[in-house]
């Protein structure tokens, strides 16, 4: 006999409008039904709770208020009101296929080793159309080296992870604002394993309130979080190799800033954003 463990959806919303209809939407559109919906409305000051509480007249969802407080202490509002096995955190500018979770709680149930799986997803512009020239990796699963040194990128939107390990690792860091990323180190750092499904179930939502355009403050909030494995072995090399990956950002249009990265990064020269890099700084303009 089948066995459909709840799945609790939690997202903080705040200040998405023209978003957050589509987001929740498309959980509802899921092909799993065991779902718990969380939605943490983090002080809007626009039309988003307005919208949350008209959606409710046709869906049903718990929806928290609180005073703006930002993202991690959203999640973590969230989380505390979550019962499910798993948690599928989303945010209120993305969306899902319809088979998203459906596809993850299956191979979650298949494979009790694995803390956390990811779905690959699809950049989408502002009006939800796919974007040209999309990475779709390889599935596979992945250690704390994996994500330390930033081999592999996991898409927040495509995460599902067992709320015992969740609770297990101490959950998230409110004093750390890349989330995702350092929940998923903790997990891999006490050996849990994570794994990538090839499958694109998840939208990614590319927009002028992004934080992945503010590039030199994703990079000193990534330096916090690898400064807390500074004992590590892989310290020296992570760090670097992180400079080396804003340093690659930076060199097509800020190229003064860049060089600043690049001096972070000159201890492991021979890595491939490093090499890109270089390769940016010189030939383009």
């Amino acid at each position: 006999m089948a066995v459909f463990p709840l799945v609790s959806i939690i997202i903080p919303a705040y200040n998405h409008q023209d978003f957050i209809r589509q987001c929740i939407d498309s959980i509802f559109a899921q092909t799993y039904s065991n779902l718990e919906i969380i939605v943490v409305d983090d002080g809007s000051t626009d039309n988003t709770y307005k919208i949350l509480q008209e959606l409710r007249k046709h869906y049903s969802f718990k929806l928290l208020t609180q005073p703006n407080q930002g993202l991690v202490k959203s999640l973590i509002h969230a989380v505390t009101h979550a019962t499910g096995k798993y948690i599928s955190p989303l945010g209120s500018d993305d969306f899902l296929h319809p088979d998203k979770i459906a596809q993850e709680v299956a191979f979650m149930e298949n494979n009790l080793q694995i803390a956390a799986v990811t779905c690959n997803i699809l950049r989408v512009d502002q009006a939800g159309k796919e974007l040209k020239d999309q990475n779709i990796p390889e599935a596979g699963s992945y250690s704390f080296n994996d994500l330390f040194l930033g081999k592999y990128y996991f898409p927040a939107p495509g995460i599902l992870y067992r709320h015992s390990v969740y609770r297990a690792v101490g959950g998230y860091d409110p004093s750390l604002e890349i989330e995702d990323w350092s929940l998923l180190l903790k997990m891999t750092n006490a050996g849990y394993k994570i794994h990538r499904l090839k499958t694109c179930l998840a939208y990614y939502r590319i927009h002028g309130s992004n934080m992945h355009h503010a590039v030199e403050t994703m990079a000193y909030r990534q330096l916090k979080v690898i400064r807390i494995y500074k004992y590590h072995p892989l310290y020296n090399q992570a760090r670097s190799r992180w400079s080396a990956i804003t340093f690659s950002s930076l060199a097509t249009k800020q190229k003064m800033k860049a060089l600043r990265w690049a001096a972070n990064a000159i201890d492991f020269p021979f890595t491939t954003p490093f090499l890109k890099g270089i390769i940016k700084l010189i030939f383009t303009y």
